[in-house]
């Protein structure tokens, strides 16, 4: 599953380099200058793509922003896991010294607390395992916002070579629609796959909160 994951966000944020002489080409699109002639149909068609990459962005800085909260989570479970760990080891101290000079009492009440101790440890291994696994949720998330803006970014460009094809001037090269047909393609080929790498990482998120519920159960 893992080598999965990594496969779906290999892919997802690598469709989004343009690293090709043509890819770059492609990324700077026909002149928004062109436009301006086109007709007021075609115009609007290209504003409502335009508004499409705006809100596709908008969704990847929110993706990237729950990402970095996903992150600073995961540092503070392992704070609070090492905590839990030291506990461990200074119940084990108080035992052995109960062992040693103490009472039954004392004895049985040390190991109660090295009891209690280590199953405090076992369920922040079970939290620190589950915000692992919200970190790729959230990797897998901002993968996936990162190819619909790729999308989002291949219609506009699909669109405006649309809108200048229809002008009737001799002047203008005509741009190649089949080009950015197949871009558009590529790009929502791409988004599939960082999708199906989200459904597996959410799929895994909730067998980590399954996991975690049954620790705080044995306590």
């Amino acid at each position: 599953m893992k080598n999965f994951l990594a496969a779906t966000l290999l892919v997802a944020l690598c469709g989004a380099c343009l690293t090709t002489k043509a890819e770059r080409d492609w990324a700077a699109g026909p002149e928004d200058s062109l436009l301006v002639d086109v007709s007021p149909a075609e115009k609007t068609r290209v504003s409502t793509a335009r508004v499409a990459q705006g809100k596709a962005q908008d969704v990847l800085a929110a993706a990237q922003r729950q990402h970095d909260l996903a992150v600073s989570d995961q540092q503070t479970g392992k704070q609070q896991h090492r905590a839990s760990v030291d506990q461990v080891a200074w119940t084990k101290t108080a035992l052995a010294n109960s062992e040693t000079t103490g009472t039954t009492t004392d004895v049985e009440a040390a190991k109660e607390a090295v009891r209690v101790a280590e199953n405090a440890r076992d369920v922040q291994v079970a939290h620190c395992e589950l915000r692992d696994l919200e970190v790729t949720e959230a990797q897998q998330q901002a993968a996936l916002a990162n190819t619909q803006v790729a999308v989002a970014s291949a219609r506009l460009e699909l669109a405006k070579s649309v809108a200048i094809s229809t002008l009737d001037r001799p002047d203008a090269q005509k741009p190649d629609i089949p080009r950015y047909e197949a871009a558009v393609r590529e790009a929502e080929g791409r988004e599939n796959i960082a999708r199906a790498g989200l459904a597996a990482a959410a799929r895994e998120v909730v067998i980590g909160r399954s996991k975690l519920a049954e620790r705080e159960r044995v306590r």
